[in-house]
């Protein structure tokens, strides 16, 4: 059945390819949102030569080392394309396509298993409708235009291509007229790298097992209790190994979540079950009808505390368990149907467990919906008998739900729009009202802007990102009073936050506070997400203090970890010069040249070492070149002048001291110099004219008065 009519299949690949391209074109400009600034954004996914040391940092150092392959897909988005967004949502869409594709490659190969393929075979659309609601559907939007949702789409891949070449392996190996019985073991090969790829998206496929190992039950065996106490050993073992990957991605930390507190949220475990009960039929209820209107990525969801407040509590419970134990009942003669509510609570249970997560995200349903869909298509198949009504139904679904994607788009396209609706719909989210905070300060209107941070603190005092948002605001603004007020209010509360810290510490260094900026940023510097930004902040704060010894120490420390970045390496060469270490001083500003030789600082301090050792001739070509590269600097032209002067060559400080005058008339030693240079050329009215002009501006000028008396003698 499958590998018959291939024409078809190509002809669905080239429409999903098109439809999904098209659906999802007005999603590239969408800009980062939220979480994309902590996890995409981020120093250390910032690859730049591809080298294998860079790859190795990206694996080990995203905010979520859990998820190595998420995050070096970020890193490669930036290698290719810095943080230029449109890169990084073309590869969000290409995985979606791509998921869409592999399932409905699956459907179709379980459809065509023997179990199925009598019950199904008079149903030929199943596979490219079920397939084509999962693409088109407005609720995907948030795991396909959120841009660090590919975490949840990648591992949604991966994982549909582990059971698609898990069950392709299994169907080869039931053939018959098999060529060899190599090329299953291929596919499981395949269906395992697949599965270790998910693992490394995002923490969802520890129930890839579970999924297969039901796949296979369902699919490939005849179960019964005499079958399952047969394979207690195996299914021992796939307990013991969900619970090794747990421990993997938790550690020590996998006991904690049995507390019945959850210390950050505003629920304890046993609330948060109890919600979740709610969450799920939201979810079903977003599943099957996702107008654009009703799509948020922040929900300020109602909590449960008791199965009966709110009522709809219990009601939601009584739907899950019924709809649960009648796909259990069924199983035997309904086993697609069963397999498909199963797939959709298995999917979901990690995240809608007791492990203390946010309560609601509508990216929690995309691994979920690909079986949901399925079931739905199944149903109506079942329902509608005819071949005309069903697809045209189907297909005015497709197009219902293809329009709100278009919209669901249209909306993350506009930030202060976005974050606008969340806050229309739920006002009292702190959150909420923060982001459209920031929203509206980016467009230039801070006095809402600062409205909305203060709606912000008043629902939610223990959050510290309205606090620094306000700071910022202020700081922009240039009341400093303000907003060192509310970066300190921002650390009080929480005391490593690097936002409020940097805008402290920039803020303390601009109004030459030095040494309240060291004891701020000595504390700071500590801090393992901030060190890239803090240790040179600390190493410049104690060279402005006149702590230079302790400056080239922490210096040093910041050119080892970023040793091409100039501003570091400036300091850190200032530092030696206030050490008196001439030698590495010199040292370093030369690695400046070498990495950006129009630095004018490198040069005009590699002139004044190198006078200070004697070498004329190299210090008048680092003068010439500073001289070239800021004409405008006036101490750098008259040291190059009085170098030329010192050196005989008159024609050249003449020029250079003109130079000066042209600019900066108050530069009495240019006009006595001058003067010195027409006296020794015998131009005495002209050397007379430049001394009378040097004594004006400073008539204190003592060797102004002295040259002038000896001209006139």
């Amino acid at each position: 059945m499958v590998e018959q009519n291939q024409t078809k299949n190509w002809l669905v690949v080239f429409l999903f390819v098109v439809l999904g391209g098209t659906l999802y074109a007005n999603s590239l400009n969408v800009p980062f949102y939220f979480d994309d600034f902590g996890n995409v954004q981020r120093p250390a996914l910032q690859m730049e030569k591809g080298s294998l040391e860079e790859i190795s940092r990206v694996l080990s150092e995203g905010r979520l080392t859990t998820r190595p392959i998420s995050n070096l897909s970020f890193a490669l988005n930036y290698y290719f394309g810095g943080y230029r967004v449109p890169g990084y949502h073309a590869v969000n869409i290409a995985i979606h396509i791509t998921t869409a594709i592999a399932l409905y490659f699956l459907i179709r190969y379980t459809l065509a298993l023997p179990v199925n393929r009598k019950k199904y075979e008079a149903y030929s659309g199943i596979a490219f409708f079920a397939s084509l609601l999962w693409l088109v559907h407005p609720v995907a939007t948030q795991s396909v235009t959120y841009l660090v949702q590919r975490m949840t789409s990648m591992a949604t891949m991966f994982y549909i291509l582990s059971l698609l070449f898990y069950v392709i392996g299994r169907s080869r190996q039931q053939t018959h007229n098999q060529n060899s019985k190599l090329l299953p073991l291929v596919f499981f090969f395949l269906s395992f790298g697949m599965g270790i790829l998910a693992a490394g998206s995002k923490e969802i496929a520890i129930t890839l097992p579970i999924a297969i190992f039901l796949y296979e039950i369902y699919f490939f065996q005849n179960p019964s209790w005499k079958w399952l106490l047969k394979k207690t050993p195996l299914i021992l073992a796939l307990v013991l190994f969900v619970a090794s990957v747990c421990y993997i991605y938790l550690g020590p930390s996998l006991f904690t979540l049995f507390s019945t507190e959850c210390p950050t949220r505003d629920f304890n475990v046993l609330e948060r079950i109890l919600t979740q009960f709610r969450v799920v039929v939201h979810y079903m209820g977003l599943l099957l009808y996702p107008a654009a209107d009703r799509l948020f990525l922040d929900y300020n969801f109602p909590i449960s505390v008791s199965m009966i407040r709110p009522i709809s509590t219990l009601h939601s419970f009584l739907l899950i368990i019924s709809i649960f134990i009648i796909a259990v009942i069924s199983a035997k003669r309904e086993r697609l149907l069963s397999y498909c509510v199963i797939w959709f609570f298995l999917t979901l249970l990690l995240e809608s467990s007791f492990i203390c997560l946010e309560l609601v995200f509508e990216h929690r349903t995309y691994l979920p919906a690909t079986f949901f869909y399925l079931f739905f298509v199944l149903l109506l198949y079942r329902i509608v008998k005819s071949n005309i009504i069903l697809p045209i139904f189907l297909i005015f679904i497709s197009i219902c739900y293809s329009t709100w994607t278009i919209q669901r788009n249209g909306v993350w396209l506009d930030p202060v729009e976005f974050w606008g609706n969340i806050v229309q719909k739920f006002p009292e989210d702190a959150r909420a009202n923060n982001n459209f905070g920031k929203a509206l300060g980016a467009t230039g209107d801070d006095i809402e802007a600062e409205k909305y941070f203060h709606t912000a603190i008043k629902f939610d005092p223990r959050d510290t990102h309205p606090y620094q948002n306000i700071g910022i605001l202020y700081d922009k603004k240039g009341n400093t009073k303000v907003a060192e007020l509310y970066y300190r209010k921002a650390i009080k509360r929480e005391k490593d936050n690097a936002v409020a810290l940097l805008g402290l510490s920039d803020l303390l260094l601009r109004e030459a506070r030095y040494t309240e900026a060291v004891e701020l940023l000595r504390s700071a510097s500590k801090l393992k997400a901030g060190q890239k930004h803090f240790i040179p902040k600390l190493g410049k704060a104690m060279l402005r203090a006149g702590m230079a010894s302790d400056a080239v120490e922490v210096l040093s420390k910041a050119e080892e970890n970023d040793p091409e970045n100039i501003d570091i390496l400036i300091d850190l060469a200032t530092a030696y010069m206030q050490t008196d270490n001439a030698d590495l001083a010199q040292q370093t500003f030369e690695t400046v040249i070498a990495i950006t030789p129009g630095s004018l600082v490198a040069h005009y301090n590699l002139a004044l070492l190198t006078l200070q050792k004697g070498l004329g001739h190299k210090a008048l070509e680092h003068y010439r070149k500073a001289t070239l590269l800021l004409t405008e600097k006036p101490p750098v032209h008259y040291n190059y002048a009085n170098l030329l002067l010192r050196a005989g060559n008159y024609e050249e400080a003449e020029k250079s001291y003109l130079q000066i005058i042209s600019k900066v008339r108050i530069i009495a030693d240019s006009y006595n110099n001058l003067g010195i240079i027409y006296a020794n050329r015998g131009n005495t009215k002209k050397a007379e004219e430049y001394f009378k002009a040097a004594i004006n501006v400073d008539p204190q000028f003592k060797n102004a008065r002295e040259n002038l008396l000896l001209l006139q003698k």
